[in-house]
C-alpha cells in the first residue's frame, strides 16, 4: 500500500536503504560511484566540506524524522488490522447468523458454505478435526475469493465453539430431529449446527439440545440426507427470509 523507501530516497538515483547517508548525498556528484564521490569530497575546501558535513547531518536528521513518521504509519495500520480482526471476533461487525460445521469432511462442501456465508452476512465456524487442510485446493476452488469477505473461526473442539458463541440460541440440524425448520421464528444472531457429511451429529451431542431446537429439513421418504452445503443454504435462506433479507439487495 505504501512505498516506504520511495519518499525517503526520491531524487537520489538508485540509493537503497542500506546505503550510508554520506554516500546518498555524494551519489549525484560521483555518478553513483562512492570512490569518485570521495575524491570529489577530498578536493573541496574546508568550508565546502563543512557545508557538506552539515548537509549530511541535516539529511540524517531528515531521514530519522521520516523513519519515525513511517514507523508510526506502519504501527497505526498494524493497530487498525488488529482492531479489524478483533471486531470480527467480538462481533463489532454485523453478523446475520452463525453457521457451525462440526468436523466437516469434504472440502468442496465447506468451500460452498464459505461462499454462502459471504453472500448472506453469516459467520462461519469450523470445529476440528477437519477432514482436510484449510488451504486445500478444492476448498479454495469452491470458495473462490469469497474467503476474504467472510468472518470465519476454527475451533479445536465443540466446547471451545460453544464458549465462543456465548448465550446465542443454538439449533442442531439433523435427520433424526422432528421440528421442521420453517416452523421456527428465527432471530438475527441465531446459530445453526450441522454435522459430518457421512455421520451427521453424534447422538450424545444432539441429546444436549432441547427438542424444540433440533430441526429437520423435509425430504421425500426413503432418502438418506441432503448434501451438507445444500442443507445449510436451505436453512440460512429461510431464516434470512424471515428477516426480510436484511442487508441484502
Amino acid at each position: 500500500m505504501y512505498d516506504f523507501a520511495g519518499p525517503l530516497f526520491r531524487g537520489f538515483g538508485n540509493a537503497s536503504l542500506c546505503v550510508a547517508t554520506e554516500e546518498i548525498i555524494a551519489q549525484p556528484i560521483g555518478n553513483g560511484h562512492s570512490r569518485q564521490a570521495g575524491e570529489f569530497a577530498q578536493g573541496v575546501g574546508p568550508l565546502d566540506q563543512g557545508n557538506l558535513g552539515v548537509a549530511a547531518g541535516c539529511e540524517a536528521a531528515r531521514l530519522e524524522t521520516q523513519h519515525c513518521l513511517f514507523s508510526r504509519i506502519a504501527t497505526s495500520h498494524a493497530a487498525r488490522l488488529e482492531n479489524w480482526f478483533a471486531g470480527i471476533l467480538n462481533e463489532k461487525t454485523p453478523t446475520m447468523f452463525h453457521i457451525i460445521l462440526f468436523q466437516p469432511e469434504i472440502p468442496p462442501n465447506t468451500g460452498n458454505v464459505i461462499r454462502l456465508a459471504a453472500n448472506t452476512g453469516c459467520t462461519l465456524h469450523l470445529v476440528k478435526p477437519l477432514g482436510f487442510d484449510i488451504d486445500d485446493r478444492s476448498l479454495r476452488r469452491a470458495g473462490l475469493d469469497y474467503a476474504e469477505f467472510v468472518a470465519m473461526a476454527v475451533h479445536d473442539n465443540w466446547e471451545a465453539c460453544r464458549m465462543r458463541l456465548g448465550h446465542r440460541r443454538l439449533f442442531a440440524v439433523s435427520t433424526r430431529a422432528t421440528v421442521r425448520h420453517d416452523t421456527v421464528a428465527f432471530e438475527p444472531g441465531d446459530a445453526f449446527v450441522f454435522g459430518q457429511e457421512t455421520a451427521g451429529l453424534p447422538a450424545e451431542m444432539l441429546d444436549g439440545f432441547p427438542a424444540q431446537r433440533c430441526l429437520r429439513l423435509p425430504m421425500i421418504p426413503g432418502n438418506r440426507s441432503l448434501n451438507l452445503s445444500n442443507a445449510v443454504a436451505v436453512l440460512v435462506f429461510e431464516a434470512w427470509r424471515q428477516q426480510g433479507f436484511a442487508g441484502g439487495q
